[in-house]
């Protein structure tokens, strides 16, 4: 894992030269009182934390180098000094290799249970078919790059008589608990999907399976084991799309390069906090014009912050921006978040896009 790509900005790798190159100045140009060495010893504990194995070397060795180099053309007077400000570099850059090491160690240790954890977490949700009723359909999950816990992130296709039933969610907290309520959501979603087309008679009953599930949970409060949600129908002729927003951030709409935000007017509250409320959400209808692709998101992708601790928008980074197909949209928005955040995402990243073709699919098999 290249560590300095992923905490430093570019200029990042010339801050160990920098001390160094400060650490001669000191030496050279102020009254031999002063020393330099601990700006020396400082580069390569920096580069340690913060860059490759190869870089750390470089530096550690320049760093004492430039120290002998001030030991012979240093005056008498600190002679005694010099050894000492040598050993103590040199001292500093043997940790320095040996810190650089355990962190490498630790970041492939990390990388490999948050793989194992990805890779859990794909195994509960199902893989939405390619076409289905002539929708292009694409779904893609991204575990969080700052943590190794597994995430409560879901998304589910179903198809039925009266269109094309959809999902996104994420329920609340991390690890197995989280697990285990995103796959009670979906098998309730799955279940029910086919027998009803009302989204809100939908919801009601996902959020009794969720309901019943925590108060089987021992330790957990029911009203803390809340599940965010969109719900939505594709009508059979694709000319239009029902949603109902359940506590989660609204789906976006690309046509011809533009990208507007389907806010719903009156969201609910998450599943499972439903009895907070008196008021029921109503589904509100959208048009989808041919070539249109809806995109639906978790907050690992409104919520990942930039440089500035600002939020991912993908209305401002991508609008004017046409995609092709679903695959190609949802590639594009994990690359842009991913250089929106620098590689450090702090939430998993669920999306589902689904695609009214701009020409209708050929006859065949779906």
């Amino acid at each position: 894992m290249d560590r300095l790509g992923a905490r430093w900005p570019a200029y990042g790798r010339w801050v160990p030269w920098l001390l160094i190159a400060a650490g001669i100045a000191v030496d050279v140009f102020t009254p031999p009182v002063f020393t330099g060495s601990p700006l020396l010893a400082l580069a390569g504990l920096l580069a340690a934390v913060n860059s490759t194995l190869r870089h750390t070397l470089a530096v550690v060795v320049a760093a004492v180098l430039a120290m002998l180099l001030l030991g012979l053309i240093g005056s008498q007077a600190r002679a005694g000094h010099d050894v000492v400000d040598i050993i103590n570099v040199t001292f500093a850059g043997l940790i320095s290799i040996d810190v650089n090491r355990l962190i490498a160690r630790r970041d492939r240790r990390l990388n490999t249970a948050r793989t194992v954890a990805e890779a859990a977490q794909v195994a509960v949700l199902p893989t939405p078919p390619k076409t289905l009723r002539g929708l292009d359909i694409a779904a893609s999950y991204r575990g969080a790059e700052a943590e190794a816990r597994v995430g409560g992130d879901l998304y589910a296709v179903e198809e039925a008589p009266w269109g094309v039933q959809f999902l996104v969610g994420d329920v609340r907290g991390k690890g197995l608990g989280a697990v285990g309520t995103a796959a009670v959501a979906l098998g309730a979603f799955r279940e029910v999907a086919v027998r009803t087309p009302d989204l809100g008679v939908l919801a009601d009953e996902m959020e009794r399976s969720l309901l019943r599930e925590a108060r089987h949970r021992e330790g957990t409060p029911v009203s803390e084991g809340f599940t965010t949600a969109v719900l939505g129908t594709f009508t059979p002729d694709l000319c239009e799309v029902r949603l109902l927003s359940r506590g989660h951030p609204d789906p976006y709409l690309f046509v011809d390069g533009a990208v507007r935000v389907l806010a719903s007017e009156e969201p609910g509250v998450p599943l499972g906090l439903g009895e907070l409320t008196a008021g029921e959400p109503v589904a509100e209808a959208f048009p989808v014009p041919p070539g249109a692709i809806l995109l639906l998101v978790t907050d690992g992708v409104t919520e990942a912050r930039g440089p500035g601790g600002t939020f991912y928008d993908p209305v401002r980074r991508l609008d004017g921006r046409r995609f092709r197909c679903p695959e190609e949209l949802l590639t594009a928005v994990a690359e842009d978040v991913r250089e929106w955040t620098g590689g450090q995402r702090d939430d998993d990243m669920a999306l589902l896009a689904l695609m009214r073709p701009a020409a209708p699919h050929p006859p065949g098999p779906e």
